[in-house]
């Protein structure tokens, strides 16, 4: 009687038990790698400014702006990782006296897209008179919460292409004469 009791719990024991095992598993992290990058219009490819110290605003037209001067810079964002990736996009403008005197417009396509974009006026009808804003002075994101792709996305969503569009009013006054601004 013990030797079947002892048989029928180690029969019942065997019952209640599994095991499994799973060799190589193995987890990876991805890799985070954006680029910033502003079109060169003399070598007419995009080149990288990221961590530069560099003007964006002196290639075209000079340093010198007066009434009516326009200039447009065109970027690229790019997603060179493994993941996706939220980015912010901000502008910081000091004041040196040449606030009240100029404006702004974010243009969304890549070079050839806008590139026929050579007046204000050209812009304004593209973007809408709604989305022309005056510079001012402060940290304000021009894309907050953005998010790119990974690299090589089949649908292009690992690249984000906009022009930065700023301009002197026409009817701006004598008191802007030798003032500037600087932008981050």
């Amino acid at each position: 009687m013990l030797l079947c009791c002892t048989m029928f719990m180690g029969t019942t024991y065997a019952w209640f038990t599994d095991s499994v095992t799973s060799a190589d598993n193995k987890i990876s992290s991805g890799t985070l790698d954006v680029d910033f990058l502003k079109y060169n219009t003399e070598t007419q490819v995009y080149e990288s400014i990221a961590n530069k110290e560099a003007a964006i605003f002196t290639e075209k037209n000079g340093t010198n702006w007066e009434p009516g001067k326009t200039e447009v810079v065109h970027f690229l964002v790019q997603n060179n990782g493994t993941l996706y990736l939220k980015y912010n996009f901000f502008l910081s403008v000091l004041n040196q006296g040449l606030i009240g005197a100029l404006e702004y417009a974010v243009v969304e396509g890549n070079y050839a897209e806008v590139s026929t974009l050579d007046s204000w006026d050209k812009i304004v009808a593209r973007v809408g008179s709604d989305n022309i804003k005056t510079l001012a002075e402060g940290k304000y994101a021009l894309y907050p919460e953005a998010d790119l792709a990974p690299k090589d996305d089949a649908n292009g969503k690992d690249k984000r292409y906009f022009a930065l569009a700023i301009h002197m009013g026409e009817g701006v006054s004598n008191d802007y004469q030798g003032k500037s601004v600087s932008i981050d």
